[in-house]
Formats: structure tokens, C-alpha cells, sequence
């Protein structure tokens, strides 16, 4: 297969086609291959104007080659990852959770600020940019206010709607019950519609995933409740294709816990997306056989401290060997419980036990670190690691140079599931712009290949698109990107 050109690609499979385009970058050399190995960047970071004020939400995105992150004074800090350049932004209302899209297909990135109001930043930084206030701001208290947004074409019109994750501390679910905003060709309804169904299954929303949970073509949703021990389960929202959301019985996915992150992947690499969460006391593994969800934390996860509260987690192949690492940020309530805890890096052994610590690499140990990023931000094959942190400015872990192992970076529209066969075997990753709590990117996923220099085939199964495959061999170390004819 040539690299650094685009193929017209069209496809079925039992009546589900996608058409669109392949485009193939050109394999990125590796003269001087070793072992994974970081530099702690952190000092890079720009600071808070505030550096009293803690930022408990910690969220972390990239845009562009921008990296930004919140901070505890209602604004975000960046850095541009090409000059050096350092800025801050400050907005006029206290926000809790950050998402991006191109929410009135102009081409331009949009912000979306959520927390006591919900606003739109459309054309966020040109000079284009207006704001509109869907939810006015300070028409809530910290206490009930939306905590998780996901942007998502939810109704399969071509534009993205968003869907608001409620966290109500007054513990009633007729005012905890999360929420859709319906985007119209541009511009929002100003009445969401609710979601998620009778009162039975509500709860306080931390984090949330767009998927296609029951294979059906549909982008649905799963939503980690953050009061899930005194209220309610974890939700499974599914969609009726038309964006008709309603929850339903979760076959083993809808536990109670006190959830705060998740995280979609195949933890036991047999082809089937598994589930990691984060949250209170613990974090936790559900196994999907078949069918159902089955809990596998005791067998598959050592255990945490009781007040290791996992925020943000990330799950992704490091080191590039084909067998996929778990980072999470672990820290205690701000204020509450100051002692640190570590970016915490798991591994899997070979009796399929997740296990802390990564070939003798050290990770930061005294962090309050809150939601993680992995992106290849030097653009030389490996991850590097971005953290958002309640007590400083954040974390920047640099790789120092490429792997022997090989690897192939993904790009697909959110919520696809991407299939990759070479040599070694085949691998099952989700393609997401939020891959865990407080992180967003554009949608990618990292597969390493270990020793395997070539693919030989990828398969996408994309929501509201159906299934497009591209044939080997491809070779590795590269980009590849499919984007939908609908998108074009």
C-alpha cells in the first residue's frame, strides 16, 4: 500500500455501507530505536494567576498543538506545544467541565463551558468568536451543576448535539435527570430533552461515553454516576436510532459505585471492548461475555487504598509492544485529605493481572493528579502523558525518543471501533475524543505493533456509517486516517 495518498474506499457488510476516504502519512523513521523512557516536562506548564486556588476538576485538552488545562480561577491555562507560547483565558462564570467540536460545521473549533450555565464559544480564539448561553450563567449552585459534556451527533442529522451529565447534591432525581440539547443546523433548542428514563436510574453524572453499546449502527451512551453506592447505578443509555435515548438494563454494566471515570477497551485482548472505572475507594473491571457484563476486579485488578480516588484513567499502549498499559490520575478531595497520591501506570501480567509499574520507569509519586491525556505530542511514535492536578499546574511527561516497537495511529470519526490485524495477532480498540474522565482530543487510538512492520488489514465499524475495511499490507509507523464521505 502506497503512503501519503487518499483512496476513494466503498464497502458492505449485510446492507451497512461506508463510503469515504483513506489517507495514508508517510512512515515516520526511527534511527536510534530503544526502550521506553520519559523526561518530566512539568515545568513547562504555564501556572495559575491564582496559585491559592486549587483546581479540584483538573481537566486536560488538546487542540491543535495547544495544550490546555484548567485552572482553580475560572479560566484555562495553555501552552503551544510548536513555540513555547504561554496563555491564560478567563471566563465569567464558574465552569466545571470543558468539551470541543465543530458544533455549526464552519470549519472552526467551538468551546463548550459547563458548570453553574452552559455556554458556547463558537470560534473559540479567531476573531469570529460570539458566545450564546444555552443554561444563563449562575442559574445553578456548585451543587447542582452540570459536571460531564459530551458532544455527539446523537440523531444522525449531521450536526452534533450535546448531551449534559447533571450532578444534583439535593439527591432528587426529578431535578438529577441528565439532559440533551438538540443542535438544528447549527444553532441549540433552548429545551433539552431528558434522558435517561424513569426515576429508578438517575444519579449524579462524573463522567460519560459515546458508543455503539448494542450494536445496532447507533451512538449510545454510558454514564459513570458519581453517587452510585447511596443512589443509583451507572447508566446505559441506548438510542433508538432516531435520538430517542432511554436507559435499560445494563446486562452487568450498570453496578453502583462511586464512579468518576471510564474508560472503554479490550482489557483481556480477545476482540471485545471491556470496561475500566475509576472512582472512590477503588477502581474496577467489567469483562463483557457475550452479552452480559461481569465484574473481574478481584481477579484482574490489585486493589487501591481507600482513599486513592481514581479521577481520570487512559487506556493505551505505551511502550508499543501490542499489549496495552492502564494510567490513571489518583488523588483525595481537595482540602479534605491532602495526602499524594501517584499517576498511577498498570501493566498486565501474564496471568491477566493488572499490576502497578511499568518496566522500572518512575512516575510522578506526590501528585492530586485528576484527568490524564495520552498523546503523541513530540510526534515521534511513542505517548507521551499530560495530567491535570488539584494542586499545581499539571503534569508533562515527555517520551525521550522511539521504540524498536512498532505501532499505528488511528484517526475515525468518535465512537468507532477499530480492528487491526497483522502478524501478531488482532487488536480491538475504541477511537474516542474523550478516552476518561476530564480529557479530550481529537479522536485517535495508538496500536503498537511489538515487532509486526506491517498491517494487513483494518476494520472500522463506525456509528450511523456502518463498516469500512482498507487492506494490507500498510505499513507500520504511520497516521492513518478515514474520514466518512458524509463528513467530507
Amino acid at each position: 500500500m502506497e503512503d501519503g495518498n487518499c483512496y476513494q474506499i466503498h464497502t458492505s457488510d449485510g446492507g451497512h455501507e461506508a463510503d469515504g476516504t483513506w489517507t495514508l502519512g508517510a512512515p515516520l523513521s526511527c534511527d536510534s530505536p530503544g526502550g521506553l523512557s520519559y523526561t518530566d516536562q512539568s515545568e513547562r506548564l504555564p501556572p495559575s494567576l491564582n496559585e491559592n486556588l486549587a483546581d479540584e476538576r483538573g481537566e486536560v485538552a488538546l487542540v491543535g498543538r495547544r495544550l490546555f488545562l484548567t485552572t482553580g480561577d475560572r479560566g484555562l491555562t495553555w501552552i503551544d506545544l510548536e513555540t513555547g507560547e504561554k496563555g491564560w483565558d478567563h471566563f465569567g462564570l464558574t465552569f466545571l467541565t470543558m468539551a470541543f467540536g465543530d458544533l455549526d460545521a464552519d470549519g472552526l473549533i467551538d468551546l463548550v463551558l459547563a458548570g453553574e450555565g452552559l455556554t458556547i464559544v463558537y470560534a473559540w480564539g479567531t476573531e469570529q468568536q460570539a458566545e450564546e448561553e444555552l443554561i444563563p450563567k449562575g442559574t445553578w449552585e456548585l451543587g447542582r451543576a452540570i459536571f460531564e459534556i459530551v458532544v455527539a451527533d446523537l440523531d444522525h442529522d449531521g450536526d452534533a448535539d450535546l448531551f449534559a451529565g447533571l450532578n444534583n447534591s439535593s439527591h432528587d432525581p426529578e431535578e438529577n435527570r441528565s439532559a440533551v440539547f438538540w443542535n438544528e443546523g447549527g444553532r441549540f433548542s433552548s429545551e433539552p430533552t431528558l434522558a435517561g428514563g424513569d426515576s429508578e436510574r438517575w444519579g449524579m453524572s462524573f463522567d460519560a461515553v459515546a458508543l455503539d453499546l448494542d450494536g445496532d449502527g447507533d451512538l449510545d451512551l454510558y454514564e459513570c454516576n458519581d453517587r452510585g453506592i447511596d443512589v443509583g447505578p451507572n447508566t446505559w443509555i441506548l438510542n433508538d436510532g432516531q435520538g430517542g435515548l432511554e436507559a435499560v438494563d445494563g446486562a452487568g454494566a450498570d453496578i453502583r459505585l462511586g464512579c468518576m471515570s471510564v474508560s472503554f477497551a479490550d482489557l483481556n485482548q480477545d476482540g471485545v471492548l471491556d470496561l475500566y472505572l475509576g472512582g472512590t475507594r477503588d477502581h474496577w473491571s467489567l469483562t463483557r461475555l457475550g452479552e452480559f457484563w461481569v465484574d473481574s476486579s478481584a481477579s484482574t485488578l490489585e486493589p487501591l487504598a481507600i482513599e486513592q480516588m481514581v479521577w481520570g484513567s487512559a487506556i493505551t499502549d505505551l511502550d508499543n509492544d501490542g499489549i496495552p498499559e492502564i494510567i490513571a490520575g489518583t488523588g483525595a478531595f481537595v482540602g479534605i485529605d491532602p495526602t499524594p497520591w501517584p499517576l498511577y501506570v498498570a501493566s498486565r501480567d501474564p496471568d491477566g493481572v493488572w499490576r502497578e509499574g511499568l518496566e522500572n520507569l518512575e512516575f510522578p509519586e506526590l501528585t492530586g493528579s485528576r484527568a490524564v491525556l495520552a498523546r503523541d505530542l513530540n510526534q515521534d511514535g511513542v505517548l507521551d502523558l499530560v495530567a491535570g492536578d488539584s494542586g499545581h499546574a499539571g503534569w508533562l511527561l515527555m517520551s525521550d525518543g522511539c521504540t524498536a516497537n512498532n505501532w499505528l495511529e488511528i484517526e475515525a470519526p468518535t465512537g468507532t471501533v477499530a480492528t487491526v490485524e497483522s502478524k501478531g495477532g488482532s487488536q480491538t480498540v475504541l477511537i474516542t475524543d474523550e478516552p476518561g474522565y476530564g480529557a479530550w482530543a481529537p479522536p485517535s487510538a495508538h496500536v503498537g505493533l511489538g515487532s509486526d512492520e506491517q498491517v494487513d488489514r483494518i476494520v472500522l465499524d463506525i456509528p450511523w456509517e456502518g463498516r469500512v475495511t482498507l487492506e494490507g499490507p500498510i505499513d507500520a509507523r504511520q497516521v492513518v486516517r478515514f474520514e466518512p464521505e458524509s463528513r467530507l
